[in-house]
C-alpha cells in the first residue's frame, strides 16, 4: 500500500495563501517563525515531490537524458534552498 503524500504543488493556491495568513496550532495568529517552518516544510515537500518524479523516470527505458538533467537541476536547486532556509531557522531557534 502506497503512502499518500502532499507536495506543495498538491495544495490549491487559495489554501497555501489562507495556511500563511491563517492562525497556528496554538489558535494564536502565526509568527514570522511560525510562516518561515512552514515554507521551509513546504520547499521539503516540493523537492520530494521533484525527486519521486525524478526517479519514476530514470527507472524507465528510454528516457530523454537532456530532460532528466533538468529535473535534476531544478530538483537541487530546491534541496539548496531548503537547506539554506532549514539551516538559518535552526540556527535562529
Amino acid at each position: 500500500m502506497s503512502k499518500t503524500r502532499l507536495a506543495l504543488e498538491d495544495v490549491p493556491a487559495a489554501a497555501r495563501a489562507e495556511m500563511l495568513r491563517g492562525t497556528s496550532p496554538r489558535g494564536d495568529e502565526k509568527t514570522a517563525d511560525d510562516l518561515a517552518w512552514q515554507e521551509a516544510l513546504m520547499l521539503w515537500l516540493s523537492w520530494n515531490r521533484a525527486y519521486e518524479r525524478l526517479t519514476a523516470k530514470m527507472c524507465r527505458a528510454g528516457q530523454d537524458q537532456e530532460k532528466l538533467e533538468q529535473l535534476m537541476d531544478e530538483m537541487d536547486q530546491l534541496r539548496v534552498q531548503a537547506i539554506d532556509r532549514s539551516e538559518a531557522l535552526l540556527r535562529a531557534g
